[in-house]
């Protein structure tokens, strides 16, 4: 009676299933046309099963005018005190791994099609489908499920390696010459390569996914001593740098040195560098007995440091500034209390507002400056550490924090958050994005739809930041970019907190049945013991600050870069043996003639066999995000690949259907909202054209057969 008090018209939806109900196609319909036929010998009610569109025709029949509603249903709570909101952040690693996983394989079908292989990347792909179960990439399985997720991805992500591995080699190769074999390091996050310890002197071929050409500093454990040399593929020196790593809690043996250079790779393509041991000494980091003011910078950013702690942040193109402070808390994790609610795997409950400081005593202070990058690293106690990195001319600031085994000896369960506190004057307001797409405001304490009664301040506040949050006043934007899927929210004007880490001792009674105790195994079921220490996680924040008007048309390539980072390939070289390989092998190429406009991405590229491969292209920013990037924009898909196009067939989003099919979308009568989201006209692709005009956050799907 509640929905159909809030109900338009006399047709109602009745919704089937429910989370541990539906096992049994067979007794479930079997059941249901013994209710319907029931229900309908009564007469008072039709009932019937239906579709989704069945049921919008219905309601359109009514003609009638709606409200409109662009919140979504953020944060969910099912009782005053049980806010759904911890499942953003639980299982940090695994949601990393699906991140990686994910660009890995839009990369990989990439490379898949350029260099002619099928069914290579299909493993992946099915392992990546199964992880979007609301229970895998959510973090919300037992332990052991949460294992064969991560095995299942690990698989497929191998065959997948193994083909791009093969396709370097075909793509380098010059006939007459021997081809050179490939290998690629998956623990670059452990400061672990072993392709690039093993050779010691090696090729690298770095490929790019994005429809632009892209410059960025890539970063490569390598054995030393002594420090590297890096040349392009005309055998010009490149700047580098060489350092000792910084791994304060390895599981696995990290390489002694890292050294750093910067890349540029064409659109969708790639571009290959030769990485030899020099006769000089690698940097080696300032240590400070005593702190002391420290000033990093590049071109584009100035960072200060005052006695050792961050204190402001400077963008050197626009003058603008705010202090900056950021720190590592905990909140205590409630156990029962008056209701008996835990904080669980689903469920984030502090005990209290109050966050307490993670480390007692005074860290370690390491500084390093260079042409190629500057890095403080700071370690902070024996389970916390970061190193706050500025490389390039990057306008962004990377925080790369690491998190030992988070202490419980205590009894108590921990959520962890980082927390950035500036002098924006932010209103209350912050805004967070919705699976990398739009952007959602928010507002503290409060729901744009009914009258919010505040229970839990803190969680009641968190938001899920899949890829960037930002606080914003009249004059500069403080933005936050992230590596994997996770939970925050500003719970104070100025400040914005994400919560990096959760190691619990109770479960919240939401069905998964164990604390959210992550360690290095777990013991046989039905009674499984915790094996070893809590689990090391490794992750990243970028951050920016910009003119309000200005900022998002860095954020939103920054996302793309960030989802689709380069891959590189490694082949051992010798020493010396520069100029050869180069003689001997095809050292660039790129499949696009020019570049994607900025605001554009190449979402998909990928084979279906028969000569004929599925592009999807999508316009990254949304509506008044910019005032000029945010306009539509027409590009000739024709004229951008290296190869000829026969035939172009434009198709629905999941290719299903062709759009000639698709029925014109319904034109609803509505009152309120913003009129400015459906100002663009939507010109479907048909007959021989290949011009196409994509509208902000539009993402359009194609057929392409090549001649």
């Amino acid at each position: 009676m509640d929905q159909f008090s809030a109900n338009v018209g006399n047709d109602i939806m009745l919704t089937m299933g429910s989370d541990f109900e539906y096992s049994n196609a067979r007794t479930w319909f079997k059941n249901l046309d013994k209710l319907i036929d029931y229900v309908n010998k009564d007469g008072r009610i039709n009932l019937f099963y239906s579709t989704p569109s069945m049921y919008v025709k219905a309601k359109m029949a009514y003609n009638t005018t709606w409200t409109v509603k662009t919140d979504d249903f953020f944060p969910y709570a099912d009782c005053p005190h049980c806010y759904w909101t911890g499942y953003f952040t639980s299982r940090p690693a695994l949601k990393r791994y699906v991140r990686v996983c994910s660009g890995y394989l839009n990369t990989a079908r990439q490379i898949e099609a350029l260099a002619g292989f099928q069914n290579q990347t299909d493993a992946l792909s099915e392992a990546m489908g199964l992880a979007q179960h609301h229970d895998a990439v959510s973090g919300t399985s037992k332990q052991h499920v949460a294992y064969d997720y991560a095995f299942r991805l690990a698989k497929g992500a191998a065959v997948a390696e193994d083909m791009v591995n093969s396709a370097f080699s075909k793509m380098t190769s010059l006939s007459g010459h021997p081809s050179a074999t490939f290998f690629q390091c998956d623990l670059m996050n452990e400061s672990i390569c072993v392709a690039a310890q093993k050779f010691n002197s090696f090729v690298v071929v770095v490929y790019n996914s994005l429809g632009r050409a892209r410059t960025e500093v890539v970063r490569i454990p390598v054995t030393g001593p002594n420090a590297y040399t890096v040349y392009d593929n005309k055998g010009t020196l490149v700047a580098s740098q060489t350092l000792t790593s910084f791994m304060p809690f390895p599981k696995r043996q990290p390489a002694p040195y890292v050294v750093y250079f910067q890349v540029t790779v064409p659109a969708v393509g790639f571009n290959t560098y030769f990485v030899q041991p020099s006769s000089s000494r690698p940097d080696v980091p300032r240590k400070f007995s005593e702190f002391e003011d420290v000033v990093i910078e590049n071109g584009a950013m100035m960072v200060n440091f005052t006695s050792g702690s961050l204190s402001s942040i400077t963008n050197k193109k626009t003058g603008l500034v705010t202090p900056l402070s950021q720190d590592f808390l905990w909140y205590a994790s409630a156990v029962g209390g008056g209701d008996f609610q835990n904080s669980g795997a689903y469920i984030f409950r502090p005990n209290s507002t109050s966050a307490y400081p993670t480390c007692q005593g005074t860290p370690t202070f390491e500084l390093v400056r260079g042409s190629v990058v500057s890095e403080v690293r700071l370690l902070l106690c024996d389970w916390l550490g970061q190193t706050i990195r500025l490389s390039g001319d990057n306008a962004f600031l990377e925080f790369e924090y690491h998190i030992g085994s988070i202490p419980i000896s205590d009894g108590i369960g921990k959520e962890v958050i980082t927390r950035y506190t500036t002098d924006i004057n932010s209103n209350s307001y912050y805004f967070t994005d919705s699976n990398g797409r739009e952007m959602q405001t928010r507002k503290r304490n409060y729901r744009p739809t009914w009258p919010l009664q505040v229970n839990e301040p803190v969680s009641g506040n968190y938001y899920p930041i899949n890829s960037v949050a930002y606080i914003k006043d009249g004059t500069k934007q403080f933005s936050i970019l992230n590596d994997r899927s996770q939970g925050g929210g500003s719970i104070i004007d100025g400040q914005f907190e994400i919560m990096v880490h959760r190691r619990l001792l109770y479960d919240d009674a939401r069905g998964v049945g164990e604390p959210l105790n992550e360690t290095d195994a777990i013991g046989a079921y039905p009674n499984p013991v915790r094996i070893g220490t809590g689990l090391r996680i490794v992750g990243s924040h970028y951050i920016t600050l910009d003119s309000v008007s200005t900022s998002m048309s860095y954020v939103r390539p920054l996302q793309s870069r960030l989802f689709s980072p380069l891959v590189m390939g490694f082949s051992p070289i010798a020493i010396g043996g520069v100029n050869s390989w180069i003689a001997a092998h095809t050292v660039m190429g790129s499949a696009f003639r020019a570049d994607l406009p900025v605001n554009l991405d190449l979402m998909t590229f990928q084979a279906l066999g028969g000569g004929q491969y599925l592009i999807r292209l999508s316009h990254q920013f949304g509506v008044n995000e910019d005032s000029s990037l945010s306009k539509p924009v027409t590009v000739d898909i024709a004229s951008l690949f290296s190869f000829t196009i026969a035939s172009i067939k434009e198709v629905s989003l999941t290719t299903n259907q062709d759009v000639e099919q698709l029925k014109p979308p319904h034109q609803w009568k509505t009152t309120g909202g913003d009129e400015n989201l459906n100002k663009f006209e939507y010109v479907l692709l048909k007959g021989e054209g290949s011009t196409v005009t994509i509208n902000p956050m539009d993402i359009r799907t194609f057929i392409v057969t090549m001649k």
